[in-house]
């Protein structure tokens, strides 16, 4: 979204959990608002960049317009980090997107599932509420009859709420406003191979029985 040049600070996942484990050893960073980042900018295109490298490709990417809401750039500054906890990134950019395209290079495509929650039969007529990225024990997907119409409202006054469809269509949210959901009227048709059954499938994708 926007033109390619929004910028992040980009932050490799070991150097986040080895930040975190400082921080839970570290008795002055106790009661601190401690930056964890990179303390580098990088831009959506850069990162395109690097990775038509990396995967010998030519990708041209889409543009569209920016979205109501969108993250300005924002770059982390982890001075305080490296002072109070003794550790900094470790991995550059190019570095972590090279080790994340050999990741995914070398997994079973039928072995990825979309975001956790619970499995349930293609026949069940239902909704599923499944918070993303929780933190929380007690945040639990949740299975509601179809014929039940769920209201999600915003109480409280915070700028930058949004609601998102799919993360393609995003609608700025005031105080007060209400998003609506319903099971559609509408109904997708799936092509399902004749030669294996719904728990053919499970069992493939989540390796049930392999030792």
């Amino acid at each position: 979204f926007g033109d390619g040049r929004a910028a992040h600070d980009f932050l490799y996942v070991d150097d986040a959990v080895a930040a975190t484990l400082a921080a839970a050893d570290a008795p002055e960073a106790a009661g601190q608002a401690i930056n964890i980042g990179s303390g580098q900018l990088a831009s959506v295109m850069e990162v395109l960049d690097i990775l038509n490298r990396l995967l010998r490709t030519d990708l041209v990417p889409r543009l569209a317009r920016a979205r109501i809401g969108q993250v300005p750039p924002i770059r982390a500054e982890v001075r305080l980090a490296e002072r109070l906890l003794g550790c900094a990134p470790r991995v550059s950019l190019v570095s972590g997107l090279a080790r994340a395209v050999q990741f995914y290079a070398e997994q079973d495509e039928e072995a990825v599932l979309a975001e956790v929650g619970p499995i349930i039969h293609p026949t069940v007529q239902a909704l599923i509420l499944t918070p993303i990225c929780p933190h929380t024990l007690t945040h639990r997907p949740l299975l509601v009859p179809r014929g039940v119409a769920l209201e999600v409202t915003l109480t409280s006054q915070v700028e930058g709420a949004m609601a998102t469809f799919d993360g393609q269509v995003g609608v700025a949210l005031v105080q007060g406003d209400t998003v609506a959901i319903a099971v559609s009227e509408h109904r997708t048709q799936l092509i399902r191979l004749p030669d294996r059954t719904y728990y053919d499938l499970l069992r493939r994708k989540l390796k049930w029985g392999d030792s």
